[in-house]
């Protein structure tokens, strides 16, 4: 039998709905259930459901090297396709925006795209920069059966392919108009996508303009670029390193060399709430590693929302993105400052209030059939969640506790189910993904990590309102994983820290997938819900 956990339940909610326990109660009552406060969750999917899978419904796992294996992954990210392998005919990557460039992994290597010209297209709903790879950054006879992460940080990653012969690793982020490889095993090459033009010839110091776009190429002071068609080779001797960036103007090819061999090892940004100002001041920091000579700064370029708000000083250069004009900044830190007035939950009572009417409406929500509209998964459980408990406020503020209490009753009772394992609804953390996911799921809420963000959501706000109402209150959580040193979950899943931008699955869906998976009807009762998803462009 199936027993009913009342509120104590509600702190395993606000906590297991995010992804964030953290410390698991003393007991197992089986291998398969974990047990936080009087809740629990599952540590192993309920039996004939599917997790984390590719286009053909095999299991998928993170594609990331030895060294990162047992990191969490940010899945949901910009470049998140590189570690969940979408598709199965492609295990290197999907189209990768970084802005200003742009990336594919390849069995060659990485390609590498400036776009410049945006595109209106899918019955001109749809705004793109596409990729268009201007050329591919690789090792000479590099063919590497498939691609992972061998590194990653705020808004950086890092690449790893390897053959028989030759390794290669190639760091690059939000930003940054530099792509910093390591290789070993065979010659620096560029494969340009059409004929390259030089000009400038420093020996280990190359300016092209390829496909109409300025580059600089960086090998070793020992080496010397070599062009043969649309080849471009640098012998690395007994060097491991290179790089390229693409340039403002090809005046800027000196400011540029500075800072070649500084390269980038990481990023990182902090938050600091400003509270008798009412300010919040991110600082976005870099840490570098000087390769060659003894540089370590660098050249980042900062997306509008960022350097509207910033008092550093920006050079002239800028670039084009499909999120606006980028400016650039000379260093490896900038801070934006930007003011924060806070958001009202709900709003007051006010004189002149129809309480009849509000009462009204009310009742003809608890006296439907079922006020939870036949939810049974989580986005429509987490959406029918979220409608009562934005009518628990009004209930009390009108007066009418009866049904408030209700109200509270239905949301602890749904809760009490979906956070109790051994029933028709329940959380299974899966250990590959680090990560919760609700079964029933919908939308690809289990097979592509699609849409926790919001789905879960529901769970923590209804959660927060019972607390607000119950005389107890809920146990108090005992830690959080959004710490970046938690092993449960990584720190971040479903946001681009620098572009503020929220990513819905776990991998982008290139024009040429195919039709989208199944998904499953709402309840005949509701509105049925836009498909969520991520373009292989930003939109």
């Amino acid at each position: 039998m199936r027993f009913r956990r009342r509120l104590a339940l509600l702190s395993t909610a606000s906590l297991a709905a995010t992804g964030l326990v953290v410390t698991v109660g003393g007991g197992v009552a089986s291998a398969a259930t974990v047990e936080v406060g009087k809740g629990s969750y599952s540590d192993v999917r309920p039996a004939g459901r599917q997790g984390p899978s590719d286009n053909g419904g095999q299991p998928v796992k993170p594609k990331v090297t030895a060294a990162m294996a047992d990191k969490p992954v940010p899945t949901n990210d910009w470049w998140s396709s590189l570690v969940f392998q979408r598709f199965a005919s492609n295990p290197w990557s999907e189209n990768m925006y970084g802005h200003p460039l742009t990336y594919k992994a390849v069995s060659g290597g990485l390609e590498v795209g400036y776009p410049t010209t945006h595109q209106i297209v899918g019955g001109d709903r749809q705004y793109e920069f596409p990729h268009k790879a201007d050329l591919t950054l690789g090792l000479a006879g590099l063919n590497s059966p498939d691609a992972k992460a061998d590194g990653w940080s705020d808004w950086t990653v890092t690449p790893s392919w390897k053959d028989s012969a030759r390794t290669l690793r190639a760091t690059v982020g939000h930003g940054s108009p530099y792509v910093y490889a390591e290789g070993t095993g065979g010659a620096a090459q560029i494969t340009a996508a059409a004929p390259p033009t030089v000009f400038a010839d420093q020996g280990n110091v190359l300016g092209v303009t390829i496909a109409g776009h300025d580059y600089a190429l960086f090998a070793p002071s020992s080496s010397d670029w070599t062009v043969s068609g649309n080849d471009i080779r640098a012998d690395l001797g007994a060097k491991d390193y290179f790089s390229l960036a693409v340039l403002p103007s090809k005046g800027a090819l000196a400011d540029y060399e500075k800072y070649a061999f500084s390269f980038v090892t990481g990023s990182k940004v902090d938050w600091e709430y400003r509270e008798g100002a009412g300010e919040v001041a991110a600082t976005y920091s870099l840490t570098t590693e000087a390769k060659e000579g003894t540089e370590t700064g660098t050249l980042q370029a900062l997306y509008r929302h960022q350097w509207l708000h910033t008092s550093d000083p920006l050079t002239d250069y800028t670039y084009v993105s499909s999120r606006g004009l980028m400016k650039v900044r000379e260093g490896r830190s900038f801070t934006t400052t930007q003011k924060v007035n806070g958001v009202l939950p709900g709003l007051p009572s006010a004189a002149g209030v129809d309480k009849a009417k509000l009462k009204t409406y009310i009742n003809d929500v608890l006296t439907q059939g079922d006020p939870l509209s036949g939810a049974i998964d989580t986005y429509w459980t987490g959406k029918a969640l979220g409608k009562l408990a934005q009518l628990v406020p009004i209930a009390d503020q009108i007066g009418d506790t009866a049904a408030r209490d209700k109200l509270l009753a239905l949301i602890k009772g749904r809760m009490e189910e979906w956070f109790t394992v051994g029933g028709p609804s329940e959380f299974s953390y899966d250990k590959d993904w680090r990560t919760l996911i609700g079964y029933p799921a919908s939308y690809g809420s289990d097979q592509e990590l699609n849409d926790h963000h919001f789905h879960y959501s529901y769970y923590v706000m209804a959660a927060a309102i019972v607390a607000q109402y119950d005389p107890g209150g809920p146990p108090t959580p005992s830690g959080a994983a959004w710490s970046r040193s938690s092993s449960r979950t990584p720190p971040t899943r479903r946001g681009t820290t620098p572009s503020t931008r929220s990513c819905a699955a776990s991998t982008p869906t290139p024009a040429t997938a195919g039709p989208p998976a199944t998904r499953p009807s709402p309840p005949a009762t509701t509105r049925s819900r836009p498909r969520s998803r991520s373009t292989s462009a930003p939109a």
